[in-house]
């Protein structure tokens, strides 16, 4: 089990992101040692699930806990070597990093310094108005 910051650089969360970089390289490597052996690894990466106890105040759209099981059973099932689960946009974010990483890394500094802020604020994180500096909308 991986994150969406395994993917992309999650600003305010830098060692959390590290460790699952760390994660995503080694399970794809463990995976390749390990295949010829019949043994399989589907890499996991959710973005924002539902918990128990949500953040206070929070806006921010997030899978929730049953659905997440439901498509890391069918990913695991089918052999996936990696999935992502998440809404918008940290699903979009994702597809940017991985295909067009030098719009991904101006976006993730565009929006680092907000993201932060707004985190220590407890609001939304994931919402489009950091882009826009709106951090008291967010």
């Amino acid at each position: 089990m991986s994150s969406a910051a395994g993917k992309t650089p999650a600003p305010g969360q830098a060692v959390y992101s590290a460790s699952k970089f760390a994660v995503n390289g080694y399970f794809h490597s463990l995976r390749s040692e390990l295949c010829r052996k019949g043994i399989k690894v589907t890499v996991v990466c959710p973005g924002p699930v539902e918990t128990p106890n949500p953040r206070t105040g929070s806006t921010e759209r997030r899978v929730s806990s049953e659905r997440c099981a439901e498509l890391i059973i069918a990913a695991v099932s089918h052999g996936i070597k990696e999935v992502w689960i998440s809404y918008q946009p940290v699903l979009a974010v994702m597809y940017l990093m991985q295909y067009m990483p030098s719009v991904g890394y101006w976006l993730m500094d565009k929006i680092g310094e907000n993201r932060v802020e707004v985190g220590a604020q407890k609001g939304n994180t994931y919402s489009i108005n950091l882009l826009f500096d709106k951090k008291k909308e967010s």
